[in-house]
């Protein structure tokens, strides 16, 4: 069985509006991730990063604030800012080896791998006493689902021969975490001082280096 999944996105009452983070819409949507965030933490889970891992979210964030499409320029530095605090959070689990909850609880296991050449879509293998499953972005952030044994069969397979091949980043990889998220980091960086040289008419001012 597999089937496509579509979320909320190209809503047509959104479209003449920027984005403003003080708009009732946006605060559900926060509520909404702060639950699948807990949900994340309490599943152990091993994970593979590339080299790109975060260049669509800046992509689709410089893409938006060129575009005039935020209300003030001080909401893309919050979000900025908070995807560098998730990168730091993410890199204290890494170095811990288990993921935390907001309040401090320990949550479950966190094993990651980094490999330099894979390519960065998202694929997640769910392996559970009842069942098991298989997801794949498509279209991002849209995905598509399927349970059928001999693809979560092959998917595994594969995984396990990438993970063979990737560097582990947790726990006692310090170097190996460092080079990875320092690179993030950079990059996150990078587009914060880009935003700093747009005006609310989406024009690039120069930017002196």
């Amino acid at each position: 069985n597999s089937k496509a999944n579509n979320p909320c996105i190209n809503l047509k009452y959104l479209a003449s509006h920027k984005v403003m983070l003080s708009k009732p819409f946006f605060k559900i949507c926060v509520t909404s991730v702060t639950k699948l965030n807990d949900l994340y933490t309490t599943i152990p889970s091993t994970e593979i990063w590339s080299t790109h891992l975060v260049d669509n979210t800046l992509n689709q964030i410089k893409y938006y604030a060129q575009g005039g499409m935020f209300k003030t320029k001080s909401d893309i530095i919050i979000i900025i800012n908070q995807l560098s605090s998730l990168m730091k959070d993410l890199q204290a689990a890494a170095k811990t080896g288990h993921k935390s909850f907001k309040d401090g609880r320990i949550g479950s296991s966190f094993n990651l791998y980094h490999n330099e050449i894979t390519h960065t879509n998202n694929v997640i293998l769910l392996d559970s006493h009842s069942k098991k499953f298989a997801f794949a972005t498509y279209d991002n952030p849209n995905y598509m689902e399927t349970s059928h044994t001999a693809f979560w069969n092959y998917s595994f397979e594969w995984f396990s021969k990438l993970q063979q091949r990737s560097h582990s980043v947790s726990q006692q990889s310090e170097r190996n975490r460092l080079i990875l998220f320092n690179m993030c980091q950079a990059k996150i960086n990078k587009l914060k001082l880009l935003i700093k040289g747009i005006d609310f008419g989406g024009v690039i001012l120069k930017i002196s280096r």
